[in-house]
């Protein structure tokens, strides 16, 4: 019985093209079976190589079960989830899909839309606060260079200082 040899072009096809979203390197191998490996071994490490373009949401939903890895409180994963998720909105309406298009001005604007719209200043930083640690995850993943929150200034407040129950309020 003869044996077959698989034969492989020497160039990528549509297929494998297709695969990972870029173009093979051309291969100066022999065809036979030990190259058919060597092709897939190549082909597979351009895809595992290839960079990922996930748009913002996906990464917020990243971001959220990271957080639940965390073993973060509900309260924070609520919070924080509400938060990245409303500046996501606001950058999709301005064809924002890809976080390193985030720019600090993209920010600025995001918090004074915030002030506009009579949040108050102590909403404001925790919301501001909420994006600083998204793009402080994206950052510690390689999807950003650097975290566009943490040169924008946050609006200064001031905690009341706590009021004293009565002896009747605290009776009651």
């Amino acid at each position: 019985m003869r044996k077959r040899s698989a034969k492989l072009p020497q160039k990528a096809g549509k297929k494998e093209r297709a695969v990972c979203g870029k173009n093979s390197a051309k291969t100066s191998l022999t065809n036979g079976p030990i190259s058919v490996i060597i092709r897939a071994l190549h082909l597979l490490t351009q895809c595992i190589t290839a960079p990922m373009s996930k748009t913002l949401r996906e990464y917020h939903l990243a971001f959220i079960a990271a957080l639940k890895k965390k073993k973060k409180a509900t309260s924070t994963l609520l919070a924080y989830g509400k938060d990245v998720e409303q500046l996501v909105e606001e950058l999709e309406t301005q064809r924002i899909t890809n976080p390193s298009q985030v720019a600090q001005e993209h920010i600025e604007t995001f918090a004074q839309n915030l002030k506009d719209k009579r949040y108050t200043d102590k909403s404001i930083v925790r919301k501001m606060n909420s994006m600083k640690a998204f793009f402080s995850f994206l950052h510690e993943e390689g999807v950003v260079e650097r975290n566009p929150v943490s040169s924008v200034e946050r609006p200064k407040y001031e905690n009341a200082a706590p009021r004293i129950l009565t002896k009747v309020e605290y009776r009651a």
